[in-house]
């Protein structure tokens, strides 16, 4: 009975139904994770953090694909979004993004990894620079990527 349930029950349009991922996107792997471990804090000998986050994690999301990736408050989601976006060096496995494998650190990625695989916070407002203005932050990437310099 809540108006807002109700809007988004009318929103929803029943004739256009989707076909899967599976059948849409056959054999077209975007991204690809095998045995990742990573997690913070001081390594041992062997190269492995104090505290693992995630262990031998494996994931590949097709092209087209939405996922989700759920999970309690401290189970690791944000640090596999960390690993993926360049910001976290895995301790262990390996990424391939759209068929080239992925450094763990941001110096060995590409300039158009850098334009493909970006991060989106939840909450933008804690997320945004204080520092600079909106404007600035939003005309950052198109500066960089795409080279305008427009006012």
């Amino acid at each position: 009975e809540d108006p807002y349930t109700r809007s988004l029950l009318a929103a929803a349009r029943p004739d256009k139904v989707l076909k899967p991922a599976s059948e849409v996107v056959k054999d077209s792997t975007l991204l690809t994770i095998k045995g990742l471990t990573a997690g913070y804090g001081k390594k041992n000998l062997q190269g492995m953090p104090m505290i693992r986050v995630l262990e031998d994690i494996d994931l590949t999301i097709r092209r087209g694909q939405a996922i989700g990736v759920i999970g309690e408050s401290g189970s690791g989601k944000s640090t596999l979004a960390r690993v993926v976006a360049g910001l976290l060096d895995p301790a262990h496995g390996s990424l391939t993004f759209d068929g080239a494998e992925l450094s763990g650190t941001l110096a060995g990625r590409t300039e158009e990894q850098f334009r493909r695989i970006q991060m989106v916070f939840q909450n933008a407002d804690t997320a945004l620079n204080p520092m600079h203005s909106v404007s600035a932050i939003l005309a950052r990437p198109l500066k960089m990527y795409f080279g305008l310099k427009g006012k």
